[in-house]
């Protein structure tokens, strides 16, 4: 069972090894958390907005030190239940800009948990990034372009399934073809 100690060594030990390339990822996954979290502060305020905040930026800070952990996915669920609990009323398009926001901090979290801290990344493997983080918040664009799509078509429940369905029939299409090349 590993203590305190090693963990703490273990996170300083990454920290230290990490290079350029690892800290702009992590900025930038850093950057989407707080911007999402700014946003709903200011677009979907309730009572325990504050705490929320606090949570988030915290989670944030965690999941930069150490993507590989727990943190990212509080980080994403505080966001999400922060979203659900005061974003009822919100225009259609400010959950959209936070979805976004989320897809990209989980897109380059999971990339930088992917990749060993001290990797530098040449720029064959950054196109490869690049193109892959297109592809994906295209498909989170066009998901979420369904959903609101739906929900203004009125007629609730089944509709929402359908559409939900399709979207990850048409995602899962698009990853089963592009594992092939």
């Amino acid at each position: 069972m590993r203590d305190l100690a090693s963990t703490i060594a273990d996170a300083t030990h990454a920290l230290r090894a990490t290079t350029g390339a690892q800290w702009a990822l992590r900025a930038l996954t850093l950057a989407a958390a707080a911007g999402a979290a700014a946003l709903c502060w200011v677009w979907f305020p309730f009572g325990y907005a504050p705490a929320m905040l606090g949570l988030v930026v915290v989670l944030g800070l965690a999941s930069v030190v150490r993507p590989d952990s727990l943190a990212p996915v509080l980080t994403i669920a505080a966001v999400l239940l922060w979203w659900i609990v005061g974003g009822g009323e919100a225009t259609w398009w400010r959950p959209v800009v936070v979805a976004l926001l989320v897809a990209v901090f989980h897109f380059g979290i999971a990339l930088a948990a992917a990749a060993p801290p001290w990797s530098h990344g040449d720029a064959g493997v950054l196109r490869r990034w690049l193109a892959s983080s297109g592809t994906y918040l295209g498909l989170t664009a066009l998901g979420l372009g369904v959903v609101v799509g739906a929900a203004s078509l009125g007629g609730g429940g089944m509709t929402w399934v359908v559409a939900g369905a399709l979207t990850l029939l048409a995602a899962a299409v698009v990853v089963a073809r592009s594992l092939r090349e």
